[in-house]
Parts: C-alpha cells; sequence; structure tokens
C-alpha cells in the first residue's frame, strides 16, 4: 500500500475566459474544501486562435491566492474559426493531459463540477493506470463503423451506460479522467491524432457521430490502441445531477454543467451560495456573467423562497380541506 503522503494527485482544470473561468472558480473553492490527499491544483490556459484565453484579472488574483499552479496548453485544432468544427475547443482536454508533471496521478475535471464530498486518496487509482465513468445515456451508437475507421476491431467488453443502461464498448465521461502520469504523455498524444483522424472531412461527412463527442470517443479509441487496461469508477466521482436529480448518497464530484440545474437543487444551491459569501472578489467575478447573478440575486432568492411558501400553504390548505370532507 503506498502512503497518502507519498502519492501525489494532479487536479488539471481548463481556465479560459468567459464563464468557464467562474465554473473552474467554484471549481477549485470545492477541492480546497475537501481534499484530502497530496495534491495540486494546476489551472491549463489554451492558446486558440492565435490568443491565449486569459481569464479576467480578478480571476487570475483568485487563484493566484488560492495557489493554483498556471500553464499553458496550444489546442492545435482551434486555429481558424471559418473551419471551425463544434467540439473543436473540448480538445482543449487533450492537451492538457500532456502537461509535464511531477504528480503519479493526473485527474483532468470538467469545470462545470463541483466537489461535494472528501477526495482521498485510495488504492484503485493507485493500481489502475485509467479510470473513468461511462457515459450516462448512448449518445454515440455506430461503434462498428467508428472502430472500423482505425482498423480496429470492435471490443467484446460491453459496458451499461450509468442512466439508460445500454450496453455499449468502453466509452467514458470525459469529465473525469483519472491516469498515471508516466502514461498521460503517450495518452495525449494518441488521443491527438485520433481525434485529428475523426476531423476529418470526410469521415465527417458520413455522420457517424456528432462531432462534438470526438473527445470522448478519442479516449476510447486511443485507450484500445494502446490496450491501457480499463476500469471504471464509481458514478460518485461524475455524478449525473441532471439525469439523477436526487442525492442516494453525498456523491465526491457533481456533474451539474449548468447554473440553472445549481439553483434547482437545494443543496448545491446552499454550497455555491456559502462559496460566494466567503470570498468578496468572487462576488465581482459573478458580475461579468448575468446569467449566474440573476440565480444568487437576493430578490430572485427571496422570490423563489415565497412561491415555495405559497406552494406549503397551499397543500396544508388541500390537507385541511379533505379532513373536513371527512
Amino acid at each position: 500500500m503506498i502512503s497518502n503522503n507519498y502519492f501525489k494527485y494532479s487536479f488539471v482544470i481548463i481556465f479560459q475566459k468567459g464563464e468557464i473561468e467562474l465554473k473552474s472558480l467554484f471549481l477549485v473553492l470545492s477541492l480546497k474544501k475537501f481534499s484530502n490527499c497530496n495534491y495540486e491544483i494546476i489551472g491549463a490556459i489554451p492558446d486558440m486562435y492565435g490568443r491565449i484565453e486569459y481569464p479576467n484579472d480578478l480571476s487570475i488574483k483568485i487563484l493566484d491566492k488560492l495557489g493554483v499552479k498556471i500553464e499553458y496548453i496550444k489546442n492545435t485544432f482551434c486555429h481558424d474559426r471559418s473551419v471551425e468544427i463544434i467540439g473543436d475547443k473540448h480538445a482543449n482536454k487533450l492537451f492538457a493531459l500532456n502537461l509535464p508533471l511531477s504528480s503519479d496521478k493526473i485527474i483532468f475535471l470538467d469545470s462545470d463540477m463541483l466537489c461535494l464530498s472528501n477526495f482521498s486518496h485510495k488504492e484503485y487509482f493507485v493500481n489502475n493506470p485509467f479510470l473513468a465513468k461511462q457515459v450516462d445515456v448512448a449518445n454515440v451508437t455506430r461503434w462498428p463503423a467508428i472502430y472500423d475507421i482505425f482498423n480496429m476491431p470492435l471490443p467484446d467488453h460491453k459496458i451499461p451506460c450509468t442512466v439508460d443502461n445500454k450496453l455499449l464498448p468502453p466509452y467514458f465521461n470525459a469529465g473525469f479522467i483519472a491516469l498515471d502520469t508516466k502514461i498521460s504523455s503517450d495518452f495525449s498524444n494518441e488521443c491527438i491524432e485520433v481525434f485529428k483522424k475523426l476531423s476529418h472531412p470526410e469521415i465527417l461527412s458520413r455522420r457517424l457521430f456528432n462531432p462534438v463527442f470526438r473527445d470522448q470517443i478519442s479516449i476510447s479509441i486511443a485507450i484500445q490502441k494502446l490496450k491501457i487496461p480499463i476500469a471504471t469508477i464509481d458514478e460518485s466521482y461524475n455524478y449525473p445531477i441532471r439525469h439523477k436529480h436526487f442525492f442516494k448518497r453525498l456523491p465526491i464530484l457533481v456533474h451539474y454543467h449548468d447554473p440553472i440545474t445549481v439553483f434547482n437543487n437545494k443543496l448545491l444551491y446552499k454550497e455555491f451560495i456559502n462559496y460566494i459569501n466567503s470570498d468578496s472578489e468572487l462576488k465581482g467575478v459573478i458580475t461579468n456573467f448575468p446569467n449566474w447573478e440573476k440565480l444568487f440575486a437576493k430578490k430572485r432568492i427571496v422570490g423563489e423562497i415565497k412561491k415555495y411558501e405559497l406552494s406549503i400553504r397551499k397543500r396544508l390548505n388541500k390537507i385541511k380541506n379533505k379532513k373536513s370532507i371527512i
């Protein structure tokens, strides 16, 4: 057994100008609160379309205060907006997996995730070179044709999707990827090559898949090409809150996607409010994003409380009326 003190994790998160920077700040705050292991947090800032996508100065100040290490990546698929393909920006994570790190395990996290409970050192991170969760739903199904592009046989092993339970070859949600750093460079390069092939006009014209999922398909093909042992991780590390609205047990990391999902879940909403109230500079960042600012505005909170109280009164009145009839 490798001690918690010696095994080091690198949480890698994309930080770039726009809403992603705000989501990433919340994620960092939650990791700082709940991580109970030897870790570092890396903020990967992408270079796309000939410019570095710097977050605003206040966001950078918060990152520095939280001890986040900044690294830069270049997404070579985002070089010309006139030929941009939907999903090109998702390749950022594939390049981020190639960062030079001194840790034992790189854990890539989508920015639209939040840590809700203790993230601690586990032996399965030591024993498995790759860990991720099977996708929620079968959004890619023409796998025989996809594997045929790479002259590869379709894997015999099938895994049920975590929400619709359809059986697919190993095909992982890329919101959480845990990878041994000693193989991360080779894996990243292979993923990028697969992504490049999937982006070819002739391949895209066949409509075998939605191009927005090329990053996840690339990961699946690269694993098979490099013969990396596959292990799936419990969905508590990548909980699909939009599909499973109520927690049977508190997940470690929840994948919420958007602010509306946050607002509609009391537990999540409370966590976000606590982070906002604990950092005045974070409040300043939120003012740049109206969709988020509206959700956390006092008027909206009061309005929702009144709606909730009204619904309770109506239910109580119905109960009283039934009793009076009886």
